[in-house]
């Protein structure tokens, strides 16, 4: 990459980040011009003929990861429509407060480095300027309201109480706002490092399966499976996707403000074994082995109870009631309903009746949830099983008993011997299956798949990964 083409990438990915959270369309549209200009001196540089920009033209020749525009679009759906119910309050603040936070920053700019580096590394999607004006307009209205509401509810006392009331609230509002991002920066660099060990397994499973290089990272970019990793997953994507960075111009960028040490080691160390063509399978193999070592030395009780009960709110929210579950729940509340109308004189009776009337809106759901849990873990290993031997064999030469997991093998060779792709037919499975960890390797691996990955080998390395990681977090 030349060096117009580097420091033009360089300013789009500065000015796109103010474009995208600005709220003011006049200062909006002067960024979007701004940002056309650099494009069109990379357009120049890349081809001197033509002396106009072709915007589309110019997208697809930065894209590096060649990552399709829907895969790009799907990828971040999720996350744009976070900042979305922002916007109509800081264009209000901006309006009253936007040159008193550009005064602030222009005679501060130590601290408007660092509310910019705290931003960025708490997932905020506000400018520093932004955040300031909504900072602002926040203290001064509850200032406002505080002292309004302490005069009304101190009007006999005195009015410097209702003038206290809206300073102690304009203070708060101001604490909060400081301490927001801070606390929000801390949560997420533990979120970080509790997804760390598991990431570098996942990446260890796609190295394995034969995927090289760069494109090793590529599924991971589009996966939905770390929640606090797509902030950083998000920023790569449109590093390479839409500002013409390399894959490893992009992880060492992203390493700057990712507020977890062990990802910014792993950002670098990804740049560096990409960038001298070293063998990723080797790093990451050594590297999972030694964390997950770790994870199980660190593991104490408190951490797996708590793993636990993250498990159990997921699988009661993920659960799907039956008829039977349904019926025994109004069974139950007719039950107490009609004993707080017939029997409250009667205590023994009374206490009885609710007792049973509790016990029928939920021992038959919280047994059916246990029989599901329990058919979850013995789809899991057979499924692991089967994986293997897929691993090992044609999908028309597996023959073993799979047990609860048969009627799905059965069909998947069936769909197989009329033509349908295994890629097809994995995704019925999947869907027939109605597991979470199933559906999510499937998934995961058609994915990889779409990369150049064995589709046999990566479905065997992800599923063994994310069994391992079931058994490290609640065994």
């Amino acid at each position: 990459m030349s060096k117009t083409i580097q420091e033009s990438s360089n300013k789009i990915i500065r000015l796109s980040g103010i474009y995208e959270t600005e709220t003011i369309k006049r200062r909006k549209l002067s960024h979007l011009n701004l940002i056309l200009e650099e494009i069109e001196k990379i357009e120049k540089e890349v081809n001197p003929k033509k002396s106009q920009i072709n915007i589309i033209q110019q997208k697809h020749l930065l894209k590096e990861l060649k990552i399709s525009e829907h895969q790009l679009k799907q990828s971040l759906k999720k996350k744009e429509r976070k900042s979305i119910h922002i916007n109509t309050y800081a264009k209000i603040t901006n309006l009253f407060f936007e040159p008193i936070s550009e005064k602030i920053l222009q005679s501060f700019p130590f601290f408007g480095t660092n509310i910019h580096k705290t931003l960025l590394a708490s997932g905020i999607k506000l400018i520093s300027i932004s955040y300031i004006s909504i900072s602002l307009f926040t203290s001064f209205l509850l200032l406002f309201l505080g002292t309004v509401l302490g005069v009304f509810l101190f009007y006999s006392y005195s009015f410097s109480y209702g003038l206290i009331s809206g300073l102690i609230l304009s203070l708060l509002s101001l604490l909060t706002f400081i301490y927001y991002p801070i606390n929000l920066k801390k949560k997420r660099k533990k979120n970080l490092d509790e997804e760390y060990p598991f990431l570098v397994t996942h990446l260890s499973a796609l190295a394995n399966s034969g995927l090289k290089g760069k494109d090793i990272l590529k599924p991971i970019l589009l996966s939905h499976n770390y929640k606090s990793f797509s902030i950083e997953i998000n920023r790569i994507i449109n590093l390479v996707n839409i500002f013409g960075y390399s894959l490893t111009q992009a992880l060492e960028e992203t390493s700057n403000f990712t507020p977890s040490k062990k990802m910014q080691e792993l950002l670098e160390d990804l740049s560096n074994n990409i960038k001298n063509k070293q063998d990723l399978k080797n790093y990451f193999n050594r590297k999972s082995k030694l964390l997950l070592s770790q994870y199980r030395l660190n593991k104490t009780f408190l951490k797996k109870f708590k793993n636990l009960f993250k498990y159990s709110k997921e699988l009661i929210f993920h659960f799907k009631p039956k008829l039977g579950n349904i019926l025994s729940i109004i069974i139950g509340i007719i039950i107490v309903i009609t004993n707080f109308y017939l029997f409250r004189a009667n205590t023994i009776l009374f206490s009885i009746l609710i007792l049973v009337g509790v016990l029928i809106m939920w021992f038959v759901l919280l047994i059916d949830i246990f029989l599901s849990f329990k058919r979850d873990i013995k789809l899991e290993t057979q499924f692991f099983k089967f994986t293997k031997e897929l691993n090992r064999t044609s999908i028309l030469n597996i023959e073993k008993d799979y047990k609860e997991l048969n009627p799905f093998v059965k069909k998947l060779k069936n769909q197989y011997k009329l033509g349908i792709p295994l890629n097809k037919a994995l995704e019925t499975f999947a869907r027939d299956s109605e597991n979470r960890l199933i559906q999510s390797s499937i998934h995961s691996s058609l994915e990889a798949n779409k990369f150049g990955a064995s589709l046999q080998k990566v479905l065997f390395q992800i599923t063994a990964s994310k069994i391992m990681r079931n058994k490290l977090k609640y065994e």
